[in-house]
This record gives C-alpha cells, sequence and structure tokens, in this order.
C-alpha cells in the first residue's frame, strides 16, 4: 500500500497542520483547499501551518498539483478560544541510541523538544502538559 506523501496531522476549525515523511529535495508546492503554500524540502521530513481555512469543510490536500489526500475541518467554535493547551510525551531525555534500523548514535530527543517548544510557543499555547516518558531511565 502507497504512503500519502502529505497528510493532516492537526486540524481545528480554520487551521491545518500538513506533515510529511519525505518531499522531493527542492521547491514544492502544497495546496490545502484554495490554500496555496511553498515549501523548501530537503527530500526529509516536515511540516507546515495553514491558517485561514474555512470550518466544517472538505478541503484537497494536493502536492505539485497532484491530489494525495483530503482532510475536513472542525465546525467552527460556538464561543471565543478560552485557552490554547498543547502536550508533549514519550520525550526519553537521556537516551543512548534512539531507533532500530539503524540506531542513531546521537539522539536527536533534545532537538525535536526544542522544536516542538518552538512551534507550541508561536502557535501561543497557554498551557503545556508534558505526560510520560520525559526521561530514559531517569537519567540527567
Amino acid at each position: 500500500m502507497a504512503r500519502t506523501p502529505v497528510a493532516a496531522f492537526a486540524v481545528d476549525d480554520r487551521a491545518c497542520q500538513l506533515v510529511w515523511r519525505s518531499l522531493p529535495a527542492g521547491s514544492r508546492r502544497l495546496t490545502l483547499g484554495v490554500a496555496d503554500i511553498m515549501v523548501q524540502s530537503d527530500g526529509g521530513p516536515g511540516a507546515t501551518w495553514v491558517d485561514g481555512l474555512p470550518p466544517d469543510t472538505v478541503l484537497e490536500v494536493g502536492v505539485d498539483g497532484r491530489r494525495v489526500s483530503a482532510v475536513r475541518t472542525r465546525p467552527a467554535l460556538d464561543g471565543p478560544v478560552l485557552a490554547r493547551v498543547a502536550t508533549v510525551s514519550d520525550l526519553h531525555l537521556g537516551e543512548l541510541t534512539m531507533g532500530r534500523f539503524p540506531s542513531i548514535p546521537d539522539p536527536p530527543n533534545l532537538r525535536c523538544l526544542e522544536a516542538a517548544l518552538e512551534e507550541i510557543v508561536a502557535w501561543g499555547a497557554d498551557l503545556l502538559v508534558v505526560k510520560g516518558d520525559v526521561t530514559a531511565e531517569g537519567r540527567a
């Protein structure tokens, strides 16, 4: 079964985060409904956040003019946003290796957490909940 090259990861009533495991390196045109987004790919994983979408609407996701999937935005909220809550989990800070095939000798756990925190701040979270497996066996 072929993987979808770009998929929706987080969806709310007027925004969506698109993610990908890999895209061909270079400038790529992503579309989400009428939104047109240019991203620079290094050939690896990536993500982009798209705002200003219509609520409760099915939107086609495209890569370089080719439809690859679809996503439905959530229905509009009944009132104003009162709080934004973000979560992180399974940080495994202090892990000595990461992955199985092959193992990564310099685990990027801290870099991943730093990138997540930057996105959380940019999103405007009011609260961050840190859930389970914060460290690897209690290592510093």
